[in-house]
């Protein structure tokens, strides 16, 4: 539903343009079109802190090709962001294709019991590891289908 997603964030942004993170969802969905250049504007635009907003890049500047300034903010990322967003810094490890540092951070998350950890089946960012033991033992501790 991602034509839907795009109606309804733009309408978020028609009404508070300032939304917290509407604009990083906006462009998330933008990515997942393969519409790299209009994920970044959205990213750019994002006023909702300064994890999201580098969020947004770390994701987007990795899927233009831009992987030096995507490896630049991502260890700037890590030093400021690690104890609180092991999710976050998971899903970009996946979308990397770093599926050993992915994990890592999903098993932290779920030791914490970060809040962000129950979107691990749907997640569309962390889809490439979907098949692998890891995840479906992941999946397992939540009590959820592997399918």
């Amino acid at each position: 539903h991602l034509e839907e997603a795009i109606v309804a964030y733009k309408k978020v942004l028609e009404m508070n343009p300032r939304f917290p993170r509407a604009h990083i969802f906006l462009g998330k969905v933008y990515l997942l079109q393969g519409k790299p250049d209009l994920a970044l504007a959205e990213m750019l635009q994002e006023t909702g802190g300064d994890d999201w907003r580098s969020f947004g890049l770390i994701i987007t500047y990795y899927a233009l090709g831009r992987k030096k300034e995507a490896d630049s903010l991502l260890s700037k990322y890590l030093v400021s962001f690690q104890k609180d967003n092991m999710y976050q810094i998971a899903e970009m490890y996946a979308i990397r294709g770093e599926k050993d540092k992915a994990f890592e951070y999903l098993e932290k998350s779920y030791l914490v019991r970060e809040a962000r950890f129950t979107y691990l089946k749907g997640d569309p960012l962390l889809k490439n590891l979907a098949g692998d033991p890891r995840h479906k033992a992941l999946l397992k501790k939540l009590n959820l289908p592997a399918d």
